[in-house]
């Protein structure tokens, strides 16, 4: 165990670096050492850390690979370093909202502070702000000469990760990063999150136990484990790890996210309302994260009126934060759900606004989809076609979010099998979890290209995908949706009993459902004539 000191002497200050064998209480190796002044602070720290390392047996070699001053990496602003400490430690126990203001104030102090703006992009990407994103974690890039083998690793994937959204390069280098350095907690927390986004739910549970066990107390790992077990169906399993957290006095957005799903899928309305009430008292992002969630509920029952006053009220948080690119992925979501239950004007108009919001990678990419199912196919490509051309590297972009646009602008001129050339392109990622159209949206459209080909028996299958995966659906009115889609599979192919049970299922999911919903208009009549 290293203990270290530090005192004041007028003007200097003398700092000591303690190394105790735990098992014994002997002293393996003590230093000490005086600074001239509060500047020449780090300088003193990393010649009496060189001389621990040397006593405690690490070989010459390793220390001169390794051996790079403080002040010529991390940072030479010792003040600039606490702050950013303050805000690793808020992050960790409190969340990114409440972490954010410290990291901008160690950039403040020092403006070439990589890990600082490494710190930012990635509390951004929390919110989905992607090009606040893309815009901190290229300047830590650029400032990478300035920071050690361990922190160039951290800045290359996190970058990879959640800038150029590299998928398979950003997994190669969390890997090589937790096999460089095994006791490093960030190396397998953000590994896990990269498997999540690819789909690998057992890898990244594993990777956010090992998190875990290197640190218990960070909330992100806890978050992340719930989470994959919420998406492999493991509730009893993902409802231990939540209340492990609170045990912990872990309490953060992400880990209450995770409660709330859990609490959907269990069925538990007064739970999920607990989460609402804390959410309103954390006022801008954070409480529009839970706003839209639960307008997702609202369209999950068919209740249309409560989902778009939901969303209203969170794009009105996201404006009074500051955030016009959240406010316009919030608004893009509201498009394509107008679009999804057969509003399709109204679709258009709100795609509308959430692309005058702002360009925002994500918001463009729903509202693009929003549009596609509306019937403007035009607009839609064109959308597409610009995405394709600024995101070249986004691995999920490529081969997920654009093949499904482009799937669904054929599917509303009636081209079923041009449509469903380009959703075979996502069938390696058709599990995957992208940060814009989310989990299974491939694997539904999929069932709507095989209903107009009139292939019920495929059609049925894709929506019993859908039905099978609850845990991945969450909240996501496509799991309402896929009751009444199957029974259309099932109508199609034959089995007009199977049909009965399906629609019943649906219309008494919807039982509640605001009556002039198109869709459940046409699911009516279609049921009445199934009798």
């Amino acid at each position: 165990m290293l203990v270290g000191s530090i005192s004041s002497l007028g003007s200097h200050y003398a700092l000591g670096l303690h190394a105790l064998n735990c098992l014994t209480g002997e002293s393996m190796s003590r230093q000490e050492t005086e600074a001239e002044s509060r500047e020449k602070i780090l300088q003193s720290l990393d010649r009496i850390s060189t001389k621990t390392r040397e006593e405690l047996g690490e070989s010459l070699s390793s220390i001169q690979q390794y051996d790079v001053p403080m002040d010529q990496v991390t940072t030479p602003s010792l003040e600039a370093l606490r702050v950013y400490r303050l805000g690793l430690k808020t992050e960790f126990s409190q969340g990114s909202a409440a972490a954010i203001p410290f990291y901008k104030q160690a950039i403040e102090l020092d403006q070439d502070f990589a890990l600082a703006y490494l710190s930012l992009g990635v509390q951004y990407s929390n919110f989905g702000q992607a090009a606040l994103v893309t815009t901190y974690l290229k300047r830590a890039v650029e400032l990478s000469n300035r920071t050690s083998t361990r922190e160039k690793l951290m800045v290359s994937a996190m970058y990879y990760l959640l800038a150029t959204r590299q998928q398979d390069r950003a997994i190669e280098t969390f890997q090589l990063w937790e096999k460089t350095y095994p006791r490093d907690r960030y190396a397998p927390l953000n590994l896990a999150g990269a498997y999540s986004r690819a789909g690998q739910y057992e890898q990244s549970a594993a990777a956010s136990r090992r998190a875990i066990e290197i640190d218990p107390n960070v909330y992100a790992s806890y978050a992340n484990l719930a989470g994959c077990l919420i998406d492999l169906d493991r509730l009893g399993e993902a409802k231990k790890i939540i209340d492990e957290a609170f045990s912990r006095k872990l309490d953060s957005a992400s880990v209450r996210q995770q409660l709330y799903f859990w609490a959907f899928l269990k069925g538990d309305d007064p739970e999920m309302q607990r989460q609402l009430t804390w959410a309103a008292s954390r006022p801008g992002e954070e409480e529009a994260w839970f706003l839209s969630m639960q307008a997702d509920t609202e369209w999950f029952g068919g209740h249309q009126g409560k989902a778009r006053e939901y969303l209203r009220r969170a794009v009105d948080a996201e404006m009074r934060a500051g955030s016009r690119e959240g406010a316009s992925d919030i608004q893009a979501w509201a498009a394509l759900r107008e679009a999804e239950f057969g509003n399709l004007a109204r679709g258009r108009k709100e795609a509308a606004l959430a692309l005058a919001l702002s360009p925002g990678r994500d918001g463009r990419i729903v509202a693009a989809m929003a549009l596609a199912q509306a019937g403007d196919s035009s607009r839609a490509n064109a959308l597409a076609d610009d995405l394709q051309k600024t995101y070249p590297l986004d691995t999920l972009l490529q081969f997920y979010s654009l093949p499904a646009i482009r799937a669904a602008a054929e599917l509303s001129r009636g081209n079923a099998a041009n449509a469903e050339t380009f959703i075979e392109r996502t069938t390696p990622y058709e599990l995957a979890w992208p940060t814009d159209l989310g989990s299974l949206y491939v694997v539904n459209l999929r069932g709507l290209i095989h209903l107009m080909l009139y292939r019920g028996n495929d059609a049925a299958a894709d929506f019993q995908n859908i039905l099978n995966h609850p845990g991945l659906n969450d909240n996501s009115p496509m799991g309402a949706l896929a009751h009444l889609q199957i029974g259309r599979a099932y109508a199609m192919s034959g089995d007009p009993a199977k049909a009965r049970t399906a629609y019943q299922d649906f219309l008494t999911l919807w039982k509640d459902a605001d009556p002039d919903i198109p869709i459940l208009k046409q699911a009516k009549a279609e049921y009445a004539k199934l009798r």
